[in-house]
């Protein structure tokens, strides 16, 4: 009982930190600035495993938690009129991000497992993305996060850019390629289970 309420502390503590930090640096924004913080605490605190093991639990959780109300907040027929004239748009994005990703990622050795986490973070919805892919996955927790992290990345080095004046109108059709430059790069990263 103890280990949890730590464990719930020291997520609450570090999300309302980033939460903070974000509104005065949005670049970053929460998720990355949370992500960067719970690494910086895994490599200066000693945590037990017993702990650590706490801590994935929690994650996995709160994660599918959001993933489950994000998609309850949003009715299907908002999202249909919303854009519903996109939705060829978005279904060939995602199939091509997919399909790129996949393929390219085979052709340099990167591991199936962080192909598909790769495909599906960036070219579906990012770290929700990846959480609900993991369990299909059977991936490991370095796995896991190696794959967010490389789309907090990447997603950040291209959507998280500031808007110049000439960039302001830009169309949403040009965001495919940003994905295909983002999954470039997160392809480009070193493979997790050399990183251990």
């Amino acid at each position: 009982m103890h280990r949890r309420l730590f464990a719930w502390g020291v997520v609450l503590g570090v999300g309302v930190v980033a939460w903070r930090v974000g509104q005065y640096v949005p670049l970053l924004g929460a998720a990355a600035i949370a992500l960067v913080l719970g690494a910086v605490l895994r490599l200066v605190v000693p945590f037990p495993e017993v702990t650590v093991r706490t801590f994935a639990r929690l994650g996995t959780r709160l994660l599918q938690a959001s993933i489950v109300i994000l998609g309850g907040s949003v009715g299907l027929v908002h999202v249909l009129l919303v854009a519903g004239g996109s939705l060829a748009i978005m279904l060939g994005t995602v199939v091509g991000g997919l399909t790129f990703i996949w393929f390219v990622g085979g052709r340099i050795g990167v591991p199936a497992t962080v192909r598909g986490f790769l495909a599906v973070g960036t070219s579906i919805c990012g770290a929700s993305a990846i959480a609900a892919a993991a369990p299909a996955l059977s991936a490991s927790a370095a796995q896991v996060s190696y794959a967010v992290s490389a789309v907090f990345l990447t997603g950040r080095c291209f959507h998280g850019r500031p808007r110049r004046r000439a960039d302001s109108s830009r169309s949403s059709s040009q965001a495919p390629s940003d994905r295909a430059c983002a999954s470039s790069l997160a392809l480009a990263l070193p493979d997790p289970d050399r990183c251990n």
